[in-house]
C-alpha cells in the first residue's frame, strides 16, 4: 500500500502575551484563531505563541484537527511550595485516542532548569508527572501519548520533603525481582512501572496493591501466579516499548540522561514534590540501563526508593542539591548485592511515557483473569518416605541422602507466568537443607511436561558439617535432624554448595528428616516452618 499523503488539518489557537511570565495562570489568555495549515500523515509540527507541538511519522492513523489554546487557571491546586512556571496550555485534537508514539511538546518556561513537566488526568483529579526531554532558553521540552492540559511547575526544594504515602510492602509485589528468581532476566522494569500505575489510580481511592495481589490467590502453591504474570507482562510490554522506539526513552540514552546527572535528579525531585506519586528511577550498568527502581519520598537528603530485589524493604539513594548523588544502601543497614557497585544512577523517565492506564489495565485484568484457571501444583516425594507429620525417617549410618520425587501441574503455571516455551525460561526444581546450609540441583525443569521429575544426591556427612558450619556448632556436635525444602528458582548451584539464590526462589513443600537411632548428644534443632 502506497504511503498515505492527504494533509492532517490543524486549527491553532493563539496565544496572547507574554506567556513566559505567568508564574500562575491567573489572567485569562485570550484566544484567537490562526490560519489553517496542513500537516500530512508523515508528522509535522504545529506552533503558535511560543507553544510547539512536533508529531512524528505513524503518531497518528488518520487525518485529525489539532489546536492549542491555554486556561486562565490551574485545574487544580498544586502543593504548598510548588508553583506554576508556565501557564496551562491546552492540547485538543480530533479524537480521544491516544496517540501511537509520543509527540513532543514545547512551552514557554520561566524557570526551565528548576521545572518539572505536568499533565492534568481529570479521571483521578491528580497531577501526574511527563519525562522532560530537553531545555533551552526560557523553553522546557516534555513527551506525550495523549492530549489534556498541561503546565510546568517549580517546587522550594531548600526544605523540602516528600512523602507519597507510597509503602514497599503495601504497594509493591510481595516477592522478589524475577518471581522468586524463577526467571533469571528480571522483571523490575515491570514491576516498578506496575506499582507506580497502581498507586497512580487506586491508591488515590485507598487501594493498595499487595491486597489486591492476596485477594487474588487461589492455592498455597499458585498464590502469588497472577502477580507475577502480571509482572512477567509488564516487563515485556515496556521493554517492548524501548526496542520500538516509541519514545525518546528508546534511543541510546534516556533524554533525562542527557540533561546530566544533577540536572535529571534535580528534575525527579521537582517531579516528586508536584505530583506526590511515586516515580521511575533507573540505575545503569556500564554505561546502559541496568535496573528499574521506584522513588516514593525524599528526606534528609535522601531520596526513598523502592527496590525489586529487596521486596518489602525501603532503600535510600542520597542527593544533595549541589552535589548531585551520593550513596545507594538499604535502609535497615543490611549489605547490598555487589552488582550494586556498578549500578549508579542513570536517569528517571515518567510512567506516561511507557503507556496508558488501559495499557497497564489489560494487563493486570489479564493476569488475574487467567490464574483462575491455572491447576495446582502438587509435589510428591518418592525418597525419602515422608509420613503424615512431615518426618522422614532416615538411618543415622547413611553413606548418601537420595531426594527424589515429582512436581505435578507446573506445565500451565509455566505458560502463564513465563509466558514462553524457551527451556531457558522455565525454573529448575533445588533441593535447601537447614535453609541453605546446603543446596543442590536438579536437572528437572518445571513446564517440560504434566510432570517433572527430581532427584538430587548427597553425602550425609557433608550435609551434616555444613549444617553445622552454617549454625556456627563445635565439629563434634550431633546432627539428628534438619529441614529439606523443595524450591523452584532459576538458579543453578554447585552440588552441595550453599547459594543465597536458592532461597529467593519459590518454595513448594518443606519436611523434616530425623536421623535413626539418635544420639543423647545435644542436636541441632531444624524447625519445620520458616519465621
Amino acid at each position: 500500500m502506497s504511503r498515505l499523503t492527504w494533509p492532517i488539518v490543524v486549527g491553532v489557537a493563539l496565544l496572547l502575551g507574554g506567556l513566559c511570565r505567568f508564574r500562575s495562570p491567573e489572567v485569562f489568555v485570550p484566544v484567537v484563531d490562526t490560519p489553517v495549515r496542513g500537516i500530512d500523515t508523515r508528522g509535522g509540527t504545529v506552533g503558535v505563541g511560543g507553544v510547539s507541538v512536533t508529531v512524528p511519522e505513524g503518531a497518528l492513523a488518520s487525518s485529525e484537527r489539532i489546536a492549542i489554546s491555554s486556561e486562565p487557571a490551574l485545574p487544580g491546586p498544586l502543593p504548598p511550595g510548588t508553583i506554576a512556571t508556565s501557564p496551562v496550555v491546552v492540547l485538543t485534537k480530533t479524537t480521544a485516542a491516544p496517540f501511537s508514539v509520543p509527540v513532543s511538546v514545547t512551552v514557554p518556561c520561566s524557570n526551565p532548569e528548576s521545572s518539572c513537566a505536568l499533565y492534568w488526568d481529570p479521571e483521578h483529579r491528580i497531577y501526574r508527572s511527563l519525562t522532560v526531554t530537553a531545555l533551552g532558553p526560557g523553553t522546557l521540552t516534555f513527551e506525550t501519548l495523549h492530549f489534556t492540559e498541561f503546565l510546568t511547575a517549580s517546587s522550594d526544594l531548600s526544605t523540602v520533603s516528600v512523602d507519597t504515602g507510597f509503602r514497599p510492602d503495601a504497594d509493591g509485589f510481595p516477592y522478589r525481582n524475577g518471581g522468586f528468581d524463577l526467571d533469571v532476566e528480571g522483571w523490575c522494569f515491570g514491576i516498578s512501572s506496575l506499582s507506580v500505575w497502581y498507586y497512580e489510580t487506586h491508591g488515590v481511592n485507598g487501594e493498595h496493591l499487595a491486597a489486591a495481589l492476596a485477594a487474588s490467590r487461589n492455592g498455597p502453591v499458585t498464590s502469588d501466579a497472577a502477580s507475577m504474570e502480571m509482572a512477567r507482562l509488564a516487563q515485556d510490554e515496556t521493554t517492548a516499548t524501548l526496542k520500538a522506539k516509541k519514545s525518546a526513552l528508546a534511543h541510546s540514552e534516556f533524554a533525562t540522561h542527557r540533561l546530566g546527572d544533577k540536572q535529571a535528579g534535580l528534575a525527579l525531585l521537582n517531579a516528586l514534590a508536584a505530583t506526590h506519586m511515586p516515580q521511575l528511577m533507573f540505575l545503569q550498568t556500564w554505561g546502559q540501563v541496568g535496573h528499574a527502581v521506584v522513588v516514593y519520598g525524599y528526606e534528609k537528603g535522601h531520596f526513598l526508593i523502592y527496590d525489586s530485589n529487596y521486596p518489602g524493604e525501603t532503600l535510600t539513594y542520597g542527593f544533595d542539591l549541589a552535589k548531585g548523588f551520593g550513596t545507594y544502601g538499604r535502609g535497615n543497614g543490611g549489605k547490598l548485592d555487589a552488582v550494586y557497585s556498578q549500578l549508579p544512577f542513570y536517569s528517571w523517565l515518567a510512567l506516561s511515557s511507557i503507556g496508558s492506564d488501559a495499557d497497564f489495565q489489560k494487563i493486570f485484568d489479564q493476569a488475574l483473569a487467567d490464574t483462575k484457571s491455572l491447576s495446582p501444583i502438587r509435589v510428591l516425594i518418592d525418597a525419602p518416605v515422608v509420613d503424615a507429620s512431615g518426618t522422614a525417617h532416615v538411618p543415622a549410618d547413611a553413606k548418601t541422602l537420595t531426594i527424589s520425587g515429582r512436581v505435578e501441574g507446573g506445565e500451565d503455571f509455566v505458560r502463564a507466568v513465563m509466558g514462553t516455551d524457551k527451556k531457558t525460561a522455565h525454573p529448575r526444581v533445588l533441593v535447601a537443607i537447614e535453609d541453605g546450609a546446603a543446596a543442590f540441583s536438579s536437572d528437572a525443569r518445571l513446564g517440560d511436561g504434566p510432570e517433572t521429575a527430581f532427584s538430587v544426591n548427597g553425602k550425609l556427612d557433608k550435609i551434616q558439617d555444613a549444617i553445622r558450619r552454617a549454625a556456627k556448632t563445635k565439629k563434634g556436635t550431633t546432627v539428628d535432624h534438619f529441614t529439606v525444602a523443595i524450591y523452584l528458582s532459576s538458579a543453578k548451584v554447585g552440588n552441595g554448595q550453599y547459594d543465597e539464590n536458592v532461597l529467593g526462589g519459590r518454595e513448594l513443600l518443606r519436611f523434616a528428616v530425623v536421623l535413626e537411632p539418635a544420639t543423647t548428644t545435644p542436636g541441632i534443632l531444624g524447625a519445620l516452618d520458616r519465621q
